[in-house]
């Protein structure tokens, strides 16, 4: 065949790839100018760690050092598969990762030069200045005031329409980071983004793949994010050993906070700063708009949940008392700007949420806020209304048993309801599952009371990360009547696949905290697991 000057070997690797392997610089320099791609990747055949095994007749990838194992049915491709610069990066080149990144710094420059407004590359070029800490040609893209830096908080995945379809949709990034990576999840849908171990970007309906390395659609190289330019997709049809290349599928930026992310996680503080002075100017502009509103938009709701999740007591108390906003709006997720309050601030460190003083203040002006609105709205109620049943839900949830009772007492809903609103309000605000490992582990953390009560108990939703529910179970048969479920599906609670879920209480309980409550898990059958806790 007709050799090319970027034509690959057996193992994917080009001219440039091995020139930046042994650290040619001299020879890139040289390929590049007769034009030659700066970043096809190839197999490190001399990375000893990852090993090809085989489980149960299925081929996957065993990392000796570490243990992890990648499994190719789901999608995980050769993790040996690195870039040029990565190679050069590894082998110490550093002469070559100057070159690459100079040559990059180029492309990008020309692609700003006649740009007016914010496009997709000069997008990519304000991520290529964070992430390699280029504080000159950042501080001059930013000063043409033509960049969007709030690009990429969200991804739009979209274009297929094969077996994996129910994939597409909007992803919001997570405070969490996997291989040092974003990590995005669906709204309301346990379905995730994350960049593999080998760089490419994967799609999976599962959490636990996140952590094992598996899914169903990927990027059919790596590449720095999801959206980056040039990206291709492809899937597993669950029938051929390959994966099917799909050349409709495409991730673009919603709005972001990723640029932080990058600057933060290769140490340029001076970029970063630059970043946050941006993105401050960008937000006082939004805040301009919703000064000028008179009625609850969008904006206005988004900005209510934006204070609330940062613990801006000052800004929330300033549109609170301007009386516009709709205190119960909702996000993608179905969260109200005071369940981000009290969730607070997730520490990448600790891998934990932290609720500061701030957060707390939120909490009580947003608490006012409802309060007030539910009794306008219950005030000239005779009857059940959805008004009032969300005021009783919301009473019971925080416990306001005074407000509880003084509605209750007026007569207007149904008397066997009475009872379980008051035993939401007498239940723990949140309990916190624990001492899980291995399968299914994400499901430990902490659940809040959501204020409804299913089968004769509270329902507990799991605060963040995997979709989870905590509730009572009510089936006879086999024995499982008034003892405490997890299902990761709000179906496997009170809907089509009632009753259902992978943790279970060994034995009834009117609340799933009682004290010395043993726990069982299901594998092929159910088992004790004494570590497992829920207080």
């Amino acid at each position: 065949g007709i050799v090319t000057i970027d034509s690959q070997d057996a193992e994917g690797r080009t001219a440039v790839w091995l020139a930046a392997e042994k650290g040619v610089v001299e020879v890139m320099r040289v390929l590049h100018q007769h034009g030659a791609n700066m970043d096809t990747a190839g197999v490190n055949t001399r990375d000893a760690d990852w090993t090809m095994d085989d489980y149960e007749g299925a081929p996957m990838w065993h990392n000796k050092a570490t243990g992890k194992y990648l499994f190719s049915a789901y999608g995980a491709t050769d993790p040996r598969i690195i870039s040029p610069v990565e190679i050069a990066s590894k082998n110490g080149h550093d002469q070559v990762v100057s070159f690459v990144e100079e040559v990059k710094s180029k492309a990008h420059e020309e692609a700003c030069a006649s740009a007016t407004e914010s496009t997709p590359a000069v997008e990519e070029a304000l991520r290529f200045y964070a992430s390699s800490g280029d504080e000159a040609k950042l501080t001059a893209l930013l000063e043409r005031g033509i960049v969007n830096v709030m690009a990429t908080d969200e991804v739009l995945l979209s274009g297929h329409t094969g077996p994996e379809a129910n994939m597409m949709g909007e992803y919001k990034m997570e405070e969490e980071r996997v291989n040092e990576y974003p990590l995005y999840k669906k709204a309301k849908e346990d379905h995730y983004i994350y960049r593999g171990e080998g760089g490419e970007w994967a799609v999976t309906d599962s959490r636990a793949d996140v952590d094992e390395g598996g899914c169903s659609i990927m990027t059919q190289e790596p590449a720095q994010l999801p959206t980056s330019e040039g990206v291709t997709w492809q899937y597993w049809d669950g029938e051929e050993e390959e994966d099917v290349p799909d050349d409709a599928i495409s991730a673009i930026d919603v709005k972001g906070k990723i640029l932080m992310a990058l600057a933060n996680n290769g140490g340029h503080t001076a970029c970063a700063a630059l970043l946050e002075e941006a993105m401050n100017k960008a937000r006082e502009k939004s805040d301009e708009e919703v000064l000028s509103a008179t009625e609850s938009t969008p904006a206005v709701e988004e900005a209510l949940r934006f204070y609330a999740e940062n613990g801006d007591e000052a800004r929330l108390t300033a549109l609170l008392e301007r009386g516009i906003v709709n205190v119960m709006a909702t996000d993608e997720d179905d969260k109200m700007a005071i369940d981000l309050a009290k969730r607070g601030s997730y520490n990448n460190e600790t891998k934990e949420w932290v609720q500061s003083e701030g957060h707390k203040a939120c909490v009580a002006l947003i608490k006012e806020a409802m309060n007030k609105a539910y009794e306008e709205a219950c005030a000239s109620a005779t009857e059940s209304t959805p008004a009032v049943e969300e005021a009783l839900r919301f009473y019971a949830k925080y416990g306001d048993e005074a407000r509880l009772t003084a509605l209750l007492e007026r007569r207007i809903v149904n008397a066997k309801d009475k009872d379980k609103y008051m035993m939401v309000c007498h239940a723990p605000a949140q309990v916190t599952m624990a001492g899980h490992e291995g399968d299914d582990a994400e499901y430990m953390g902490v659940y809040e009371l959501n204020g409804e009560v299913v089968h004769d108990g509270p329902l507990y939703v799991k605060s963040s990360g995997a979709e989870g529910y905590l509730y009572r179970n009510n089936r006879p048969t086999p024995d499982r009547l008034g003892k405490w479920m997890v299902s990761d599906d709000r179906e496997g609670v009170d809907g089509s696949n009632e009753n259902t879920g992978f943790f279970l209480s060994a034995e009834a309980a009117e609340l799933p905290s009682k004290p010395g409550l043993v726990w069982q898990y299901s594998e092929s059958s159910w088992h004790d697991e004494p570590g497992i806790t829920c207080t």
